[in-house]
């Protein structure tokens, strides 16, 4: 359903079930290319942050100009994060699948395993076609966003195509998943063809703050 609307005509809520949309054309391959890269490159800077930090830790202040390598070394437990910041106008793009309760008691654990691989290396794969960033999957939930470690320094046309490529992963997402086998037997073993998936996919914009924790 959709949210209610305010006076000014707007949702109350910035998250929303993804609904009706007019969808708009994808971007090229060479912007998508160079969004890749600039999403590597972020990612690269924040790994050198938090490889300094560690390097860092437990030494005294005249000795943090020299680093040593931690690799292969017990790293102490810190109370800070090993990396943190806020991030403005950040799309997280969240599923789950409807009726996976009942799915994986009528399954053995493999089946359930290999039924959810199927369907997040689809996911995957629709990450590097939106130019979206996977975050993590916890159980049958996946989670990927858009405009996180991007620089859209408040332009509005970088946010509004941060969302409108979080919308193409949400459709897609569900097109996918209906392409993904529920793999059902009969007491004689044939299976279910006609069993697939079905996914509910959520949306939510807006500021947040990120990071790395444990060791």
């Amino acid at each position: 359903d959709d949210a209610p609307a305010a006076a000014d005509g707007l949702p109350r809520s910035n998250s929303w079930y993804v609904a009706n949309t007019d969808w708009t054309e994808a971007e090229s391959d060479t912007d998508l290319r160079q969004r890749q890269r600039q999403l590597r490159g972020r990612k690269r800077e924040i790994e050198s942050r938090i490889r300094l930090m560690r390097n860092m830790e437990g030494r005294s202040a005249e000795n943090v100009g020299v680093i040593v390598s931690t690799e292969g070394m017990e790293l102490a437990p810190t109370s800070r994060a090993l990396y943190a910041e806020n991030v403005r106008n950040v799309c997280i793009i969240f599923t789950d699948i409807v009726g996976f309760s009942k799915i994986s008691l009528e399954l053995s654990p493999i089946k359930v395993m290999n039924m959810l691989q199927d369907l997040f290396n689809r996911f995957d794969n629709l990450c590097d076609v939106h130019g979206v960033m996977k975050l993590e999957t916890i159980g049958d939930a996946y989670l990927c966003a858009t405009n996180l470690l991007e620089d859209d320094d408040g332009d509005e046309d970088v946010v509004r195509d941060a969302a409108i490529r979080a919308l193409g992963m949400a459709k897609d997402m569900i097109c996918e998943a209906r392409n993904v086998i529920i793999p059902y037997h009969d007491k004689s073993g044939r299976s279910f063809d006609d069993c697939t998936l079905q996914i509910r996919v959520g949306i939510h914009v807006g500021d947040i703050t990120c990071g790395v924790l444990g060791q």
